[in-house]
């Protein structure tokens, strides 16, 4: 039922501002993911068949150069998983789908 999936972090620079006397370094930052592992099971007579899960991962980050922390950042993920499912019955096969979506915003600020 599992598949193992690889994040690959992706950051660049993209401007150096500054906030009061501080240089504040603007960091992009996003993710690709890939994920292996095995896609139609069989448990006690019902087939399920899993997609490969979609995931998305991008965000800001803010990083005081001069006191060498996080300013500020934000971040937002999302991952859907999506399967079907086939199982005998009386009536005949019933069929179904599943799609589960999750999404985060993540922001965090020094105060």
């Amino acid at each position: 039922f599992v598949f193992q999936v690889q994040y690959t972090k992706h950051y660049k620079v993209s401007d150096l501002e500054m906030l009061n006397n501080d240089r504040i370094a603007i960091i992009n930052g996003t993710a690709t993911a890939t994920a292996e592992g095995e896609a139609k099971r069989t448990n006690k007579g019902i087939n399920y068949v899993f997609q490969k899960p979609v995931s998305k991962v991008s965000g800001k980050i803010f990083f005081n150069l001069d006191k060498g922390r996080v300013q500020k950042s934000k971040t937002k993920t999302l991952l859907e998983i999506s399967y079907t499912i086939e199982m005998p019955s009386p009536q005949g096969v019933i069929k179904g789908v599943t799609i589960e979506t999750m999404a985060t915003d993540n922001i965090l600020e020094l105060i």
